[in-house]
């Protein structure tokens, strides 16, 4: 597509991002105590309150979940201008800055280290780079699954900023790397490839996908199909799978790891990880930013596993 036939609204949208990207980029140079509350106020002046926002707090309002939505709103806020400024950071993260920054469960994280291949069920926070960043610096050597840069809306705007975000983060995978993929069968090759080469793949399973089939999958009460192509192949080589992510706290973050219980069917591990998403959202709804894709009626068209 030509730049003249971009709608003006995803050409506007774009300008937008890049223009915070910029702003976050001369924030990440001061010290981080006086450079994290000034992302937050900088983000609500580069990017004022939005369409994608307004559907985001009425996903939210329509969930059964029992918070203080205004106080997950500005929870949501931060932790996306957090993610934003992390982009010029990731590469500056070490093992200092685990102990100091990320509280986590030292046991679960050897078990996991320990199994060498093993696939990880994670979700679109704001931090899932960031998880994807501590999980290495813990140890585990990381192949997680996104989306090729170039597929983004707004990458004429903001392509170099998407590319300083992956090579900061895959420095710190323990000798893996990204795999950027682009539909299922990149995803199912890259996985098993990551498989046997003893790597801890991550994948994103939080995209609601069409189906023509019932489906006992939900999610707060409501439909829920998710992909399952790789939950197939994980579950076919006996693969160990855990959840995980990335939850602020204070003024750093909580890892959330845990093994997914065995299951004989590719359908009770979705809904194991199902689960395990909906107990992690109903604590902290902020730490999720498809809530507009699951109340909608409809189904997104967007292939699981890709970010």
């Amino acid at each position: 597509m030509s730049e003249a036939q971009r709608p003006a609204h995803v050409v506007a949208t774009g300008r937008r991002y890049r223009r915070l990207l910029r702003g976050c980029e001369q924030l990440a140079r001061l010290p981080m105590g006086l450079a994290r509350p000034l992302s937050h106020a900088w983000m609500r002046l580069a990017v004022p309150d939005s369409e994608r926002e307004a559907a985001w707090q009425a996903g939210l309002a329509a969930a059964p979940v029992a918070v203080d939505r205004t106080l997950a709103l500005t929870r949501y806020r931060r932790s996306s201008a957090d993610a934003i400024l992390n982009v010029f950071l990731h590469d500056r993260f070490d093992a200092a800055w685990l102990a100091h920054h990320v509280d986590h469960d030292a046991n679960v994280v050897a078990q996991i280290c320990d199994e060498g291949a093993a696939h990880v069920l994670t979700w679109h926070s704001p931090y899932y780079h960031t998880f994807f960043v501590v999980l290495g610096l813990l140890g585990c050597r990381m192949r997680p699954l996104v989306r090729p840069e170039t597929i983004s809306p707004h990458f004429p705007e903001i392509g170099a900023y998407l590319r300083r975000l992956h090579e900061g983060c895959r420095g710190q995978f323990n000798g893996g790397d990204y795999a950027f993929i682009d539909g299922r069968d990149d995803a199912l090759a890259a996985a098993e490839a990551g498989f046997a080469a003893g790597e801890v793949v991550a994948s994103l399973h939080d995209n609601r996908t069409l189906s023509e089939r019932p489906s006992l999958l939900t999610l707060f009460g409501r439909s829920f199909n998710i992909g399952t192509g790789l939950l197939d192949s994980s579950l076919s080589r006996d693969v160990p799978t855990y959840f995980g992510g990335l939850i602020a706290q204070g003024s750093g973050y909580r890892l959330v790891l845990r093994k997914l219980p065995a299951a004989a069917t590719v359908e009770a591990r979705a809904m194991a990880y199902l689960a395990a998403l909906e107990n992690t959202l109903g604590a902290h709804p902020e730490a999720w930013e498809l809530w507009d894709q699951w109340a909608a009626r409809g189904a997104t068209e967007e292939p699981p596993a890709v970010a």
